[in-house]
């Protein structure tokens, strides 16, 4: 019986067809947490990953100054005050044009306050969105966010944090911070979604990634070797392992908030 050929391109419909195995590593990651959480610092340490070199971080609040000594390689593009037209432009090149060559990882931060600009835009300085308003910027948001999905380079979304409280259960959910019908479904886009916080550890201030979808937080991957429990010190290198090497991987578990810890006692002294 003749040998099969294993290296010839097989396309479909135009598309080429793939091995799963050539497809292991993330389209875009989402990242989200209150201020001053370390998101900015944590997504360009996506420069110290291997093949991922190259990173345009998209500059909205000017707050690349918080990683410019730690990681200078990055190139930063900061976005004028309010100019949503600008970095639409900006999106769109990195997505359709060879600018997007240059780059094995982009960067938005944060799409929290891209959309605040978008409203402003759309309710033209101030008028109060009607609905068909916010149609339009929920599909915008979307849009944008699969953007960065589909672009070439890893995309990466930062998001500022919210609590709300669903009126039914009265529940307090944790939210990326973000308006309209979106702040549900930007989620589902990524890849990986990451919920970002501070825990005191032994050593002082730690950051903490979870990873994992809870009741009344938003997060969630399509990795299943990914860690079911939050991660101490996180760092874009640390998930790489993970995601490229998870036996070889060497997590530091993160501390208990000081929520957990007062459940635990609780729970102790109930019994």
């Amino acid at each position: 019986m003749a040998k099969k050929e294993t290296d010839k391109t097989v396309t479909i419909s135009g598309l080429t067809i793939q091995k799963a195995e050539a497809l292991t590593e993330p389209n875009s990651v989402m990242l989200y947490g209150r201020a001053k959480t370390g998101k900015s610092t944590l997504a360009a340490s996506i420069s110290e990953v291997e093949g991922y070199e190259r990173v345009l971080h998209i500059d909205l609040e000017k707050g690349s100054t918080a990683f410019a000594r730690r990681y200078p390689n990055v190139d930063v593009v900061q976005i004028p005050y309010m100019d949503i037209d600008t970095f639409n432009n900006v999106i769109d090149e990195l997505y359709s044009t060879e600018l997007a060559l240059q780059y094995d990882a982009v960067i938005v931060d944060t799409m929290s306050t891209a959309q605040e600009w978008a409203i402003m835009s759309f309710g033209h300085g101030g008028t109060k969105l009607d609905f068909e308003g916010w149609r339009k910027i929920g599909e915008w948001t979307m849009d944008t966010m699969w953007q960065l999905h589909y672009m070439r380079p890893l995309g990466i979304s930062s998001y500022h944090l919210t609590d709300k409280q669903i009126q039914l259960t009265k529940e307090i959910w944790t939210l990326p911070k973000i308006s309209g019908a979106s702040q549900y479904s930007v989620a589902n886009v990524p890849d990986i979604v990451t919920r970002l916080y501070i825990v005191d550890g032994n050593d002082g201030p730690m950051r903490v990634a979870d990873f994992m979808p809870r009741e009344s937080k938003i997060g969630g991957n399509r990795f299943d070797y990914l860690p079911q429990e939050p991660l101490g010190n996180i760092s874009m290198p640390l998930l790489w392992e993970y995601i490229r090497d998870p036996k070889h991987a060497d997590p530091e578990p993160a501390p208990k908030t000081a929520a957990e810890r007062y459940e635990g006692v609780s729970a102790d002294e109930s019994n």
